[in-house]
């Protein structure tokens, strides 16, 4: 979907023990063990074919994610590069895992490498290949009677291991496998990393066998339980969750300090550390998708298995809204094993209460601070005053104001243009605050080479997607100008983009969300006639993601399960990168201020609309703040421009959002952490069968 049509004017708004029993034994059952095996496979021989990426730099993002959920440093068993080659997988799988754990205990099992699609040696397959991930000593290429995939690990034999491991653990154990690798090809500009190759490991000419999907199954899924896919009566219960389908790319992603990581891994690890009690596997999935959406929306995650069983058996430990002290350098410095994974970026305001206190509202306030050398998973608290010895037990640190880091973006020039053109085009934007000049991992790439139209510049996003074309005439100094202008205002709509899509904020009294509400009936002339509203769940496929056909026509509901009353905005972000205003929009006569909504009110929005390209992941963010929001000016610079803003306003989302707009400076936006409450539903939108 574009920019959402509205096609008609509808209706308006509508309201929406314990059993008895007999114990037989009075010790209590012990605790299961948590074991868990991470494969981290980026350093591939020259030989083999595959390109380097970044999967050491997954391991502490689960590493620190596990030790939170109480795996024991010595149960933790870290696999890599030269270590993880096919064999070496089995035998860690002996050594580690199957030769470690007992029934009932929980096993973790993570994988980040490449990965490729193989022809398939048993028949099993709809499309006739395996999914295999790729160890140290795999090769890329097909060569007859040389290589043949003898060193892939297929997904029948990771499911034959995973059996194993689920038949050792028994009914009451509980395993969970990630996989961080791709199946399919890389982006023709190669500025984003992808875990795997379009190739397949097959020879020339080779035509699988294509079978006839069952119902309810999917060709673009990917299967890497295979052997442990039925349930055995002692079998321990099983999810596998896949960075992607089989026919889509797996890209990094770039962690709070700028290094490549795996983008499944950060949205696991991230996930994790805000994690809420009696957490099931697809609540779990269903918050990993929210985050993949927001840093790479052209992916659609897979997960199988068991799903609606609790998180780890029910062996979750819940993260909690506070952080304790690791150590105290001394009076005015602590460390924290948290970090931006956590939401303490660098100046984050914090206080300090003590542990006992819960109302800290009315709690007193031993000492207030900030964060500084914020890395994933630890950072430094910094105190305005010292803190006796004495007086360091039992406190806990409390985020009181979220900060926001620049809104610059890493830009790449690659211009065929004289020496003196380049340097003045990348002057200017150097000097416009909105970039950072960088020749490796940019976010946008500005180039007039290899594109559609002669005589042009376009700008790409990492991803490969185009966000503008912007005509290059002469290369006199009054048209290079006016083309760096250009640039620089792309460069902002993005940095605008990508800080809305991530911005995360949580304020229970203004609990607002949006519900998709399909609806069944006929265009004709323009106008809707409505049949029926439809059940969303005719709309999941069988992963749990909701996907619409282009034409579907719905309604959007609002749903307010705070107790106070709220003003809201919706933002579309689209499967091209783009982002538009679903409401307060410039087609309508409505204010911000008509967006209301009262606590524990349900209501619908009068417009009606329609599904359309782009196709691809869709996102709707809803904001609900106290003060009415208008961020089209924000959105939409050169309709009304920052300059008309509201004088003194005194909504400080609104101010964050204006400062954002100008994207001029460096340093950091701060605001506190409950002056909005952010809520997301995201949707997949595909061509119509008919």
């Amino acid at each position: 979907m574009n920019m959402i049509t509205s096609i008609i004017t509808a209706l308006a708004f509508v309201l929406t023990g314990w059993g008895s029993g007999i114990a037989t034994s009075t010790q209590p059952d012990p605790e299961p063990q948590k074991y868990a095996i991470v494969f981290a496979i980026g350093e591939y021989p020259e030989t083999t074919g595959w390109g380097t990426i970044s999967s050491g730099n997954d391991v502490p993002l689960i590493v620190s994610a596990l030790t939170r959920q109480g795996f024991k440093e010595e149960n933790i068993t870290v696999v890599r590069d030269s270590e993880a080659t096919k064999a070496g997988i089995k035998q860690a799988f002996d050594s580690h895992i199957l030769g470690k754990i007992n029934a009932g205990d929980v096993v973790f099992v993570h994988f980040s490498s490449h990965g490729q699609q193989v022809m398939d040696n048993n028949s099993d397959e709809i499309d006739g290949y395996d999914e295999a991930v790729i160890p140290y000593d795999a090769h890329l290429s097909f060569e007859e009677g040389v290589y043949e995939g003898e060193q892939h690990l297929r997904d029948d034999e990771l499911g034959e291991i995973f059996g194993s491991i689920r038949g050792k653990l028994g009914p009451n154990g509980n395993l969970l496998a990630l996989i961080d690798a791709c199946h399919s090809g890389t982006g023709t500009r190669g500025l984003a990393k992808a875990r795997g190759t379009q190739q397949k490991m097959a020879p020339a000419g080779f035509e699988p066998e294509i079978k006839t999907a069952s119902r309810g199954s999917a060709r673009g899924q990917m299967s890497f339980m295979e052997a442990s896919n039925k349930e055995e009566e002692n079998w321990a219960p099983m999810v596998t969750i896949s960075g992607a389908s089989a026919d889509e790319l797996n890209y990094e992603t770039r962690d709070a300090q700028g290094n490549g990581v795996g983008s499944l891994s950060y949205a696991f690890s991230k996930v994790m550390a805000n994690a809420s009690s009696s957490m099931s596997y697809r609540e779990l999935f269903d918050r990993i998708k929210l985050e993949m959406q927001q840093r790479v929306p052209q992916q659609t995650p897979q997960i199988e298995g068991t799903v609606d069983q609790e998180l780890f058996g029910g062996a979750f430990v819940e993260s909690q809204p506070y952080f304790l002290p690791d150590y105290w350098e001394d009076g005015h410095t602590a460390f924290l094993k948290a970090g931006t994974l956590q939401g303490l970026h660098d100046s984050t305001r914090v206080a300090m209460f003590n542990l006992s206190d819960q109302d800290l509202a009315n709690a007193d306030t031993l000492a207030k601070g900030y964060i500084v050398d914020a890395s994933l998973t630890e950072s430094y608290v910094v105190l305005d005053e010292s803190i006796d010895e004495s007086t360091r037990q039992d406190l806990k640190v409390v985020i009181t104001g979220q900060n926001y880091a620049s809104l610059k973006v890493d830009v790449k020039l690659d211009l065929d243009l004289d020496a003196q053109s380049v340097a003045q085009i990348r002057e200017q934007i150097a000097a416009s605050g909105a970039a950072n000049i960088v020749d490796k991992n940019p976010g946008l790439l500005v180039t007039n080479k290899a594109i559609s139209r002669s005589g042009a510049i376009e700008i790409f996003t990492a991803h490969d997607q185009s966000l503008a074309t912007v005509d290059l005439t002469s290369t006199s100094a009054a048209e290079l100008e006016k083309t760096a202008d250009s640039i620089i205002e792309t460069i902002k709509k993005k940095a605008r983009t990508d800080f809305l899509r991530s911005l995360e904020m949580e304020d229970n009294r203004r609990d607002v969300n949006v519900q998709i509400i399909p609806l069944k009936g006929q265009i004709t002339r323009g106008q809707f006639k409505l049949e029926r509203e439809m059940d969303i769940a005719e709309f999941r496929d069988e992963m749990g993601n909701i996907v619409f056909e282009e034409g579907q026509v719905f309604r959007l509901r609002i749903v307010n399960n705070g107790y106070r009353d709220a003003y809201f905005t919706i933002l579309d972000f689209t499967p091209d990168g783009k982002l538009s205003l679903v409401v307060p929009n410039g087609n309508s006569s409505l204010q911000p201020a008509d967006y209301f909504i009262q606590g524990g009110e349900a209501i619908d929005l009068e417009q009606l609309f329609i599904m359309q390209a782009p196709y691809g992941s869709e996102m709707f963010k809803v904001i609900a703040t106290k003060q009415p929001l208008d961020l089209r000016p924000v959105i939409e610079p050169l309709r009304g421009a920052v300059a008309n803003r509201a004088a003194g306003t005194n909504n400080p989302f609104q101010r964050l959002m204006e400062d954002a707009a100008s994207s001029t400076r460096a340093g950091t936006l701060s605001m506190g952490s409950s002056s909005a409450n952010i809520s997301t539903i995201t949707f997949n939108v595909r061509p119509s069968d008919q």
